[in-house]
C-alpha cells in the first residue's frame, strides 16, 4: 500500500452526512485516488523541510490532507465548494498559505504529543566546531575531523597554515 497522509474513514468522518451526499457514489477507490495526490501534492512542497514518514505522524499535516481531498473530491464532481472548506484550503495553499510556511522554515511540524519533527538536514554542508583565521584568506582550509567534539574540557586542535602569506614556499 502506498504511503498516504489520510485515510478514507477519516474523510467520511470530516465531511459527515452533508458532505457525503455530495459524492455519495464516489467510490472508496476514487476517494483514495484523490488522497494520493494531496499526499503528492503536500509532499512535493514541503519535501526540502520533511520526509514522507514524518509528515505522517504530524496531526495539522492530516488536517491540511482532509481539506485538500475534500475540496478536490467537490471540484471533481462539480459540486459548490462549502464556504469553511474553501476558507480552509486557501489558508493551506494560498500565497504565503501554511504549505509555503513549512517550507521556508517559519512554521514547525509537531506530532500528536506536541513535540517537534525532526525534519531534513538539508542539502547544504553540516557545521563543524570549525574556525577559521582569516589572516590567511589565500590559504586552503584543512579539516581536522577530531575538533568535532561535545567535551568543553579538552581545548580543541588548531589547524595551521604552513605556507607564508605570500602563498608559495620559498
Amino acid at each position: 500500500m502506498a504511503v498516504v497522509l489520510t485515510t478514507y474513514e477519516k474523510i467520511r468522518r470530516f465531511l459527515a452526512t452533508q458532505g457525503m451526499q455530495s459524492f455519495v457514489d464516489e467510490e472508496e477507490e476514487t476517494v483514495n485516488d484523490e488522497i494520493a495526490l494531496t499526499t503528492a501534492e503536500i509532499a512535493g512542497r514541503v519535501s526540502s523541510k520533511y520526509d514522507i514518514d514524518s509528515l505522517m505522524q504530524s496531526p495539522m499535516v492530516d488536517s491540511m490532507a482532509k481539506i485538500i481531498t475534500a475540496r478536490n473530491l467537490c471540484t471533481n464532481r462539480g459540486n459548490p465548494i462549502p464556504e469553511s472548506i474553501e476558507l480552509r484550503y486557501q489558508e493551506i495553499v494560498g500565497a504565503g498559505g501554511k504549505l509555503d510556511m513549512i517550507s521556508m522554515g517559519k512554521l514547525k511540524l509537531l506530532d500528536e504529543n506536541g513535540i517537534p519533527l525532526r525534519g531534513r538536514l538539508g542539502f547544504a554542508p553540516g557545521m563543524k566546531n570549525l574556525r577559521v583565521d582569516r589572516s590567511y584568506v589565500n590559504e586552503t582550509v584543512r579539516v581536522v575531523t577530531s575538533i568535532s567534539t561535545k567535551n568543553d574540557s579538552t581545548p580543541l586542535e588548531q589547524d595551521t597554515a604552513t605556507r607564508s602569506l605570500g602563498g608559495f614556499d620559498g
